[in-house]
């Protein structure tokens, strides 16, 4: 097309005298990077400037013409940057009296209804994210009507019988007027094409290949749980307009009569019967007599990429989670050193298992508890040090190196000032340092908040998991030896009142009695088991302890299979995009957390107390 700069602009003026201003703007970056650090767009002052003189091309006229303006772009402005003095396209847009931004970038992976209303003080316009035709096979039909902007999304479906590789085209019904209130009505339209006929007319093209038996126009009721038909009107063909493959239909509805001050309470929906009697319906718009906007409501999903800025949350979410991993590091390890110099440890540690009988006990417990496992993972120095390594590596220096670029071009690597490219000679004054920024969060967030964070909980769950076997077994140590001395008290006063009462016994009855005792007493001395307590113990091995069995550690084996994976499947990401220099290059990014991992479980994999035989 011979573009040659940046923006493009092009002006059609329709048959009723109103100008068409449609203008393209490329604000991707200077530096190409590669994916999955490409996903802002970064416009420059300079070319915020040359859209706003081309905004306002027919806005300089002695008598000027009523203007449509509509812009189109890459970039969702959620994911759009500032410039380098804190401009905004939207301003400029919004000033300009644009009708609606059209862009893409995300195309279905968030939803087919990616809208969004950009109000300011001075201006306001409709944002429409539409899908891709590449992988969705999407098509947007738009349609200018008398100043009012109007689309409808075609999803072409492959038929049955794909041999041909050929798509069936639906017939396509598009309301050019009234516009649906909730996203893409606008107010403070200024020349909106209001006299009499158009406002008190149902309008619509309907794209078919043969023209339509007939077409109606049909109005509900929306005030009730279902849907009530008030009104059906047949629609007339405008011969004028019924070049270019599309017919244009318009019928005449008494707009008093649906005047509702309290919401939206009504919908058109407009229907073709072709000439077999098979029906199409356009998509139902709720619209309003007295052109009041209503209030467009994003699904969850759609809300996380449309509904704020990402440059303004990115800085948000990196440092609060930055923040979140060195707090609890060091709070933990500092809250333990206090309780052991203060020797409060085991005592402290013994309230973590006492039973709550309040509300304010419960809530406790909720905040003691998981502030109890940080303290068990900061007693293992080794495996804290190595966190605090990772967390601090990743925050200060290079997480890896690779083809951040294309193949024919210098390496680069990426840290959390953004990406810095290297040049290939020695001249310095060629690297190209915090590119890439708000860019790098596809890669920060979910390694930070995918992997470090869970790594940080599952090796702490882990070394909770072992101290509290080791306290469960050493209260029930400490509670059964009294029981265990005074049976063996009794069971030998027992017997020494039998042994003086009975002076008929033989001897050998005397020697059993006298070794028997004998080996007790040296057994108890050795350590050795006590015969009964062996007895016991394999009479209770039908009823293991439940926490003495570690269940609980083999259900926490698959906690740490997903943070594995996720780990990997990230990595996978970055060699794929970039090699895999990565791997070599990024030792702590691409192996810190499985290293980490495998020396927790084999830290916690032995507990310090010999388990005792008894039931749960």
């Amino acid at each position: 097309m011979n573009r040659t700069s940046l923006l493009q602009s092009v002006t059609v003026k329709g048959r009723d005298g109103r100008k068409h201003l449609f203008v393209g703007f490329d604000d991707s970056m200077h530096v190409g990077l590669r994916a999955p650090t490409n996903l802002f767009g970064h416009p420059t002052d300079d070319i915020l400037v040359q859209l706003d003189e081309e905004l306002q091309r027919w806005d300089n006229l002695s008598i000027p013409d009523p203007v449509t303006k509509i812009v189109y772009g890459h970039y969702p402005m959620s994911f759009t940057t500032s410039t380098e003095t804190g401009k905004r396209p939207e301003d400029i847009m919004a000033r300009n009296g644009v009708a609606a931004y059209i862009c893409g970038h995300l195309h279905t992976t968030f939803g087919r209804r990616l809208y969004k209303h950009h109000k300011r003080e001075d201006g306001n316009f409709w944002e429409w994210e539409m899908g891709d035709w590449r992988v969705s096979r999407m098509m947007r039909v738009m349609a200018i009507d008398h100043g009012h902007t109007s689309f409808v999304d075609v999803e072409l479906i492959p038929p049955g019988d794909t041999a041909e590789g050929m798509f069936t085209m639906p017939t396509i019904i598009l309301q050019t007027y009234p516009l649906d209130s909730t996203f893409m009505l606008r107010t403070f339209v200024k020349d909106s094409g209001g006299s009499y006929s158009l406002l008190n007319s149902i309008r619509a093209l309907v794209f078919s290949e043969a023209t339509p038996a007939s077409v109606k126009a049909r109005i509900y009721d929306l005030s009730s749980h279902s849907l009530i038909l008030v009104h059906e009107s047949s629609m007339n063909l405008s011969e004028e307009r019924s070049d270019h493959g599309a017919q244009y239909y318009t019928t005449f509805w008494e707009r008093e009569r649906y005047i509702y001050n309290s919401g939206l309470k009504y919908a058109i929906q407009i229907v073709a019967e072709s000439s077999n009697g098979s029906l199409s319906y356009s998509e139902m718009r709720i619209v309003s007599a007295i052109d009041d906007p209503g209030k467009f409501h994003l699904s969850a999903l759609a809300f996380i990429v449309m509904g704020f800025k990402w440059e303004t949350a990115f800085p948000v979410f990196l440092w609060s989670i930055v923040f979140l991993l060195l707090s609890l590091l060091v709070a933990s390890k500092v809250f333990h050193f206090l309780l052991e110099k203060n020797g409060q440890y085991e005592v402290w540690t013994a309230s973590v298992f006492e039973p709550f009988s309040t509300t304010s006990g419960a809530l406790g417990k909720v905040v003691k508890v998981p502030f109890w496992a940080f303290l068990e993972c900061s007693r293992n120095n080794f495996l804290w040090i190595g966190l605090v390594v990772c967390v601090l590596y990743l925050t200060f220096f290079p997480w890896y190196s690779g083809r951040v670029l294309a193949s024919d071009f210098p390496t680069g690597h990426m840290s959390l000032r953004g990406v810095t490219v290297n040049p290939s000679n020695a001249d310095s004054v060629q690297t190209m340092s915090g590119l890439g920024i708000p860019d790098i969060m596809t890669v920060v967030l979910p390694y930070l908040y995918g992997v470090v964070l869970p790594l940080l909980l599952m090796i702490s769950t882990l070394s909770a998991e072992r101290a509290a076997c080791e306290f469960h077994l050493k209260s029930f140590g400490k509670s059964r030896k009294p029981k265990e001395y005074s049976d063996r008290g009794e069971s030998e006063t027992e017997r020494n009142t039998v042994d003086v009462g009975a002076q008929g016994n033989t001897a050998s009855s005397e020697a059993i009695v006298q070794g028997s005792f004998t080996k007790d007493s040296t057994s108890r001395r050795h350590g050795e088991s006590d015969p009964l307590l062996t007895k016991t113990e394999a009479d209770s091995k039908d009823h293991h302890c439940k926490l003495c069995s570690r269940r609980v550690r083999k259900g926490l084996f698959v906690g740490c299979l997903a943070v594995v994976f996720i780990h990997w499947r990230l990595c996978l990401v970055i060699v794929r995009a970039y090699g895999p220099m990565p791997l070599v290059s990024g030792l702590v990014f691409s192996w810190g957390a499985p290293i980490l991992l495998i020396l927790s479980l084999y830290h916690t994999s032995g507990v310090r107390c010999r388990p005792l035989g008894h039931e749960p």
